[in-house]
């Protein structure tokens, strides 16, 4: 509760803190503790990711896969992971394509089929033509998947200037 208040109030340091603290919990189911925590870290710095610092990114990479091996079909650990994984040095497209097949065999998420589609698609663009086939066969299957979605058209990351998954933006 101290942890909630603290998060409402703006003192996202210590409602951090305070989740830290029931993580650490062995009756304590962590996937919602550790999404609440990677929201604390957003609203410290103002919901930018940009401006969450590298340690605290790798932090989220470790929250979000510790996420997605408990619940799979999630879509917002897929999306939480992706954007702070997108954003570490620690993370190669590689490394992001094999958790990310893992993960969408477990539980066939949207959100891992859709960051497949775009990083096979990165791959595509500096000449891999197996990559090309692999992007051709993950947009079809996003396809298939958001079929009954409303907004199964909109995109929430564009190509860039920068290399490997830097390009995003």
């Amino acid at each position: 509760c101290e942890a909630d208040i603290d998060s409402v109030t703006g003192d996202h340091t210590r409602a951090i803190e305070g989740w830290s603290k029931l993580l650490r919990r062995q009756d304590m189911y962590g996937p919602p503790i550790r999404r609440r925590v990677v929201y604390a870290y957003l609203g410290n710095r103002g919901r930018l990711w940009d401006n969450i610092d590298t340690k605290d990114l790798e932090h989220i990479v470790k929250l979000m896969g510790e996420n997605l091996l408990a619940e799979p079909t999630n879509e917002k650990h897929a999306r939480l992971w992706f954007e702070a994984a997108r954003r570490t040095r620690s993370v190669t497209i590689e490394s992001a394509i094999e958790r990310l097949s893992y993960w969408n065999a477990l539980g066939g998420s949207i959100e891992a089929t859709y960051y497949l589609y775009v990083l096979h698609s990165l791959e595509a663009i500096r000449g891999s033509t197996v990559a090309k086939t692999a992007a051709e066969r993950f947009v079809e299957e996003c396809r298939n998947k958001a079929r009954h979605l409303y907004n199964r058209r909109r995109s929430y990351n564009w190509l860039g200037k920068g290399e490997g998954m830097k390009r995003l933006v």
